[in-house]
């Protein structure tokens, strides 16, 4: 039986409303963001906690910002308002202290009776998973998001549309953003090889040398898993037989284990992209969840190439 290994704990992104929040609405973001988040398949990197303030209703985003530093809650944080249950759109707000990089890096639109621009993104809420990990941790900044070129930000603008899609139930447009969970097989359930083609696949930017050896689960021990086989570096030598073997391997996106109960599959909203000609969802990134199969692109995964020396564990 292939037994998963535990997964990060996920990040907390804390969320709260401007407007008395209803149940459906409540619903309807969680909905999304676990969407966004592929919560089904049980490693979000980031979970949504909303919090309902009622002193918090009817106050502005900045308002909001200067009352929760003052509070000692200086982090980014979400914004659910009055145009979020039509919207399916959410805010995001960065920290008092980004703003302030922010404003003196790309001066922006100011207001006198405002104590400091506010740097805010409005984006869908299935995109801001990934958006916030790229946010915190990744290589880009809001200003890559929010201002358009040649255009000083204006943080007045309602950013209509949203920044991102809702189209993140969709296999093909997201399937290579999955998470790629650490398994350990039992002798029987997974195969290797020594295959110098192999072993240069599974190490295309070659920041050492080439593993020894690859290793994956058999299609019928990836099948029962709920995953899908591809061929993952070892870098302890050449497998033993009889032995136990940990490896990455890839979520099947329509494996019945992972299924969309207690999330929405069917949103049937028009799927709108940004508006911002210059940005792209990256689809390539620094970490393994967020890279593409270097092997799907290559030929290999579900109907990938076998090699002619594949040897399977007994």
């Amino acid at each position: 039986m292939v037994v998963f290994l535990p997964p990060c704990v996920p990040e907390i992104v804390n969320a709260y409303s401007t407007i008395p929040l209803l149940p459906e609405v409540h619903t309807s973001v969680l909905h999304d963001f676990n969407i966004g988040s592929f919560a089904r398949f049980l490693r979000p990197e980031h979970v949504l906690s909303i919090q309902e303030r009622l002193d918090f209703h009817g106050l502005s985003q900045l308002d909001i910002r200067i009352r929760l530093d003052d509070e000692n809650k200086k982090g980014p944080f979400v914004i659910i308002d009055e145009t979020t249950a039509k919207s399916h759109a959410v805010w995001y707000v960065v920290s008092t202290e980004e703003c302030k990089v922010m404003t003196e890096y790309y001066p922006p639109v100011t207001y006198p009776q405002e104590e400091f621009p506010l740097w805010h993104l409005h984006i869908f809420t299935q995109t801001l998973p990934y958006e916030y990990g790229e946010l915190n941790g990744g290589d880009i900044s809001i200003a890559d998001l929010v201002q358009e070129p040649g255009t000083p930000y204006d943080p007045h603008d309602p950013q209509e549309p949203p920044h991102g899609s809702q189209d993140w139930d969709k296999k093909g447009e997201w399937e290579h953003q999955l998470p790629e969970p650490l398994v350990i097989a039992s002798p029987g359930e997974w195969e290797w090889s020594d295959d110098p083609k192999l072993r240069r696949e599974v190490n295309p930017y070659q920041f050492e040398p080439d593993p020894p050896a690859v290793v994956q689960l058999t299609d019928s021990a990836a099948k029962e898993a709920g995953l899908l086989a591809a061929w993952h570096g070892y870098f302890k030598g050449k497998p033993q037989a009889g032995q136990p073997v940990e490896m990455r391997q890839k979520f099947d996106w329509d494996s019945p284990k992972w299924p969309w109960d207690g999330v929405v599959s069917g949103n049937t909203m028009k799927v709108t992209t940004a508006r911002r000609p210059g940005r792209i969802i990256q689809t390539s990134c620094r970490t393994t969840r967020r890279a593409p199969s270097i092997l799907r692109t290559k030929g290999y995964g579900p109907e990938r190439q076998k090699s002619s020396n594949v040897t399977a564990a007994r």
